[in-house]
């Protein structure tokens, strides 16, 4: 969900684990936006946390083979009652835009027209890497069907991108 968001800062003190049931959950998601347009856009070179830790827990049979299909089955769930996702993500859009207008102190340029343009273009990118990340294969295309999540995952786990993240992932490094 942070890849498909556009969510950043996502911090280690930001992340609790449920020591009862192993549910992992974060605390303050927040999308984060281009500094001068209201666009989402997040800078961080990994598409989600794969720290060499997490791939440690995780294991090889997991982490290879399980994860990714998972990743996948999730992604078609948001995308499989064709429509509903870009019906739900237009309200959260919406406020997200009214809040980036707000506190980039230009509610003189909010229009009815701007706000629906600037809801539908990130509501159109959110469903454009949650549709790749979930899509079928097309017919006569000899790559899995997930190669997308294989790709991010590479990206994840790929050292030199883990270098470049904030100080504060250091330790888990």
């Amino acid at each position: 969900m942070t890849y498909v968001m556009h969510m950043n800062t996502r911090f280690p003190q930001k992340i609790s684990i449920s020591r009862s049931t192993g549910r992992v959950w974060g605390s303050e998601l927040i999308p984060s936006m281009a500094a001068g347009k209201p666009m989402l856009h997040n800078t961080e070179p990994v598409p989600f946390r794969l720290t060499p830790n997490l791939q440690t827990i995780m294991g090889p049979l997991n982490l290879e083979g399980i994860f990714a299909p998972a990743v996948m089955t999730a992604a078609r769930c948001l995308i499989e009652p064709e429509g509903e996702l870009e019906m739900q993500l237009s309200i959260f859009m919406r406020d997200e835009m009214n809040h980036w207008f707000t506190s980039q102190h230009k509610t003189a340029q909010l229009t009815p027209d701007v706000l629906r343009e600037t809801v539908q273009s990130n509501s159109d990118l959110v469903v454009k890497r949650t549709s790749a990340m979930g899509s079928l294969p097309s017919v006569g295309n000899n790559l899995p069907a997930n190669q997308t999540v294989v790709d991010n995952v590479a990206h994840a786990v790929n050292p030199l991108k883990l270098s470049q993240m904030d100080v504060l992932w250091m330790p888990y490094l």
